[in-house]
C-alpha cells in the first residue's frame, strides 16, 4: 500500500506521521468529565494492564474435564502452560507481555476442549483527550437491551480502549410511543448514562420514523424507513431529545444512511429538507449540541454534491457524516466530494470496517485466526488513512460482537472478550490521542515496516 507507513508490534500496531499538540484542549460544554479507568476494569472481560497478575474464567465446556492449559501468542507460540485442577473455575496466571493471547484447555489426552482470549494493553496515564480523533459505535442501547450491567461493560471496554466519543442508536417510536407521550425510563437512558459516567461522549443515530407519524400504516412495505411526511413531527422529536439527553448526549444523526434502500432510498432533496428540520430542532433543545448530517452510507457522488450545496444545506450541521467500508487506501480519492460539501466543517466518519466473513455458528460468529489478524491490521491503517483525507472523527464499526449476514464486524466476541482488533484499537487510541496528520510517506512492498 503506498501511503502511511504502519508498523506492528504483536498486535499493538500504530502509524507514523501523526502527532499531538503539547497542551490539551479543554472539553466543549457539555462534555462529560474523564477519569482514567481503573487498571483492572476490564478483567470480566479478560482485558488487563500489563503488569498486573491474570485471573481468566475456565470456558464451560472446560470445566470438570480440562487437565491442562496453555497460553500462546497472537504468532501460536506458547508463553506458558501447566496442569489445571478438574474442579477450577479460574486459572490465575502471572502478568504477560503486551499484546492479544490465546488460551486453550486441553483432555487428557491433549484434545483441545476450549479456548479463550487475553487482552494485555498498556497501562494508560492520562485520560483520551477531547479532541481524540479516536472513537467507536458500538449500539449499546441494543446491544444490551434491558441490561444496564452489560451496557456499562461495553462502555468500561472503550474507556480502557482510550474512545473518546462513542456512537449509540434509539428507536423512535420507543422513545415516543404517541404523538404526545414521550417515554419515561428507556434503555437510551441508561445506556448514555453508562457512557458519561465512563467519560465517553456520545453520538446518537435513529433511522425509523415512529407509527404514529407515518405517512402509511405499517405493512410489507416497511413504512417506517420513510421520513414522515410532516417534518414537524421530526422537529419536535430532536428538540424534546436533544433537551431530555443534555449533559448524556453531546452530538445526533438525525438519520442513518438515508441514500440506500434499506432505510428509505430518500433522495438528496429530501435529505436536505429532513436535516434543516431536524437541526432546528436540535438546537432549539440544547444549543450547544453538535448536529451532524444524516449520515450517508458511502460518501456522496457529485449530484449529491451538487444538490446539497444547491439547497444551501451547510448551515444546518456542524459536522459532516459519511461512513466507508472500502479498503483504505480509496479514502483520499472516495470522500473528495464530502471535502467539499462539508464547507469547512469538520467530517466525522461514523462507522468504518471491514467484512470479513465467520466461520463458527451463531451466536458467536468467530473469525478465522488469519482473518482475526486482518482486522488487526486493518484498523490502524484506517485511522491514520482517514486523517490524511481529512477526517476529524473516526469511529470504528463496531464494538460489540456484530454478525450480519454472513459477516462478522465486532472487536469482541459473545461473551465480551476481545478479538486482536480490540488490542489493535487500544493502541490506536493510545498512538493517535489528540493526533493530527503530517502528511504521507509512500512506502514499498519490502520496507522492513
Amino acid at each position: 500500500m503506498q501511503s502511511v507507513r504502519v508498523l506492528a508490534m504483536n498486535t499493538v500496531c500504530f502509524a507514523l506521521g501523526c502527532s499531538a499538540a503539547a497542551i490539551a484542549p479543554q472539553p466543549a460544554p457539555g462534555f462529560p468529565d474523564r477519569m482514567l479507568p481503573a487498571a483492572d476494569a476490564g478483567a470480566f472481560a479478560h482485558v488487563f494492564a500489563a503488569s498486573l497478575p491474570l485471573s481468566v474464567r475456565v470456558p464451560e465446556a472446560a470445566v470438570g474435564k480440562a487437565a491442562t492449559y496453555r497460553v500462546a501468542d497472537r504468532t501460536g507460540q506458547i508463553v506458558t502452560a501447566g496442569p489445571l485442577p478438574r474442579d477450577a473455575a479460574e486459572l490465575a496466571l502471572a502478568s504477560l507481555p503486551i499484546g492479544w493471547y490465546r488460551t486453550t484447555f486441553h483432555g487428557e489426552a491433549g484434545e483441545e476442549l476450549a479456548w479463550t482470549p487475553i487482552a494485555v494493553l498498556a497501562p494508560r496515564r492520562v485520560p483520551a483527550r477531547p479532541d481524540s480523533p479516536v472513537c467507536t459505535d458500538s449500539a449499546t442501547a441494543w446491544f444490551a437491551r434491558g441490561n444496564p450491567e452489560k451496557q456499562n461493560r461495553f462502555a468500561v471496554l472503550a474507556a480502557l480502549a482510550g474512545v473518546n466519543w462513542i456512537r449509540d442508536r434509539l428507536t423512535w417510536n420507543d422513545l415516543q410511543p404517541a404523538r404526545e407521550r414521550i417515554a419515561e425510563a428507556t434503555d437510551y437512558d441508561t445506556s448514555a448514562e453508562a457512557h458519561a459516567r465512563h467519560g465517553l461522549a456520545g453520538l446518537q443515530v435513529m433511522h425509523s420514523t415512529a407509527h404514529w407519524a407515518l405517512d402509511r400504516p405499517l405493512d410489507g412495505e416497511e413504512a417506517w424507513k420513510r421520513f414522515p411526511r410532516d417534518l414537524r413531527d421530526i422537529h419536535r422529536f430532536c428538540q424534546a431529545m436533544a433537551a431530555r439527553f443534555r449533559g448524556r448526549v453531546q452530538a445526533w444523526e438525525p438519520w442513518n444512511e438515508a441514500n440506500i434502500d434499506g432505510f428509505g432510498g430518500h433522495t438528496a432533496d429530501e435529505m436536505c429538507a429532513l436535516q434543516k428540520a431536524a437541526y432546528l430542532g436540535l438546537k432549539a433543545g440544547n444549543p450547544e449540541i453538535v448536529a451532524g448530517w444524516n449520515v450517508y452510507a458511502g460518501s456522496p457522488n457529485a449530484l449529491h454534491a451538487e444538490l446539497i450545496l444547491g439547497n444551501v444545506t451547510w448551515p444546518y450541521y456542524d459536522t459532516f457524516n459519511i461512513h466507508s467500508y472500502s479498503p483504505p487506501e480509496a479514502y483520499p480519492h472516495e470522500f473528495r466530494h464530502s471535502r467539499e460539501v462539508a464547507c469547512g466543517r469538520p467530517i466525522w466518519i461514523s462507522e468504518c470496517g471491514i467484512r470479513l466473513r465467520f466461520v463458527t455458528p451463531r451466536p458467536w460468529g468467530d473469525l478465522t485466526p488469519e482473518d482475526d489478524w486482518r482486522q488487526a491490521c486493518f484498523l490502524p491503517k484506517s485511522y491514520a488513512t482517514s486523517l490524511f483525507a481529512g477526517v476529524d472523527r473516526h469511529f470504528f464499526f463496531i464494538l460489540g460482537n456484530y454478525c450480519e449476514g454472513d459477516i462478522q464486524f465486532g472487536l469482541l466476541r459473545h461473551d465480551q472478550t476481545p478479538r486482536p482488533a480490540y488490542c489493535a484499537l487500544a493502541a490506536v487510541g493510545r498512538f493517535l490521542d489528540g493526533a493530527r496528520c503530517l502528511g504521507r510517506l509512500p512506502v514499498s512492498a519490502n520496507d522492513p515496516f
